[in-house]
């Protein structure tokens, strides 16, 4: 089991500054027909972020199997993070857009 706010906290740790996100949780989608997604958004103050953190503190099953927590996190500067799962494992990737070739200038 895992903790989605504590991993979040772990993944953004040391990253250029959040600037919104999006969790959504795959299981409440399976079972319902809609995951229940949590935002934070744009311009948000201390208590939005309190309350974001709060909203995803909860467990999930991170062990082998399909992907049960999905999302992106965008910071300033125009990267972003997304969730991904690759062979049972699940997690965060950083993602910055790679610099554009001479050939395309």
């Amino acid at each position: 089991m895992a903790n989605a706010r504590e991993e979040f906290l772990a993944h953004i740790d040391g990253l250029p500054n959040l600037k919104c996100a999006v969790i959504r949780d795959y299981d409440a989608s399976y079972k319902y027909g809609k995951g229940k997604e949590i935002f934070l958004k744009k311009d948000f103050s201390e208590a939005d972020l309190q309350l974001f953190l709060d909203a995803i503190d909860f467990e999930y099953y991170d062990g082998f199997g399909g992907q049960e927590l999905y999302g992106f996190i965008w910071y300033e500067g125009g990267t972003w993070s997304e969730r991904y799962e690759y062979d049972g494992s699940e997690c965060w990737d950083y993602k910055k857009a790679p610099k554009i070739p001479a050939g395309c200038k």
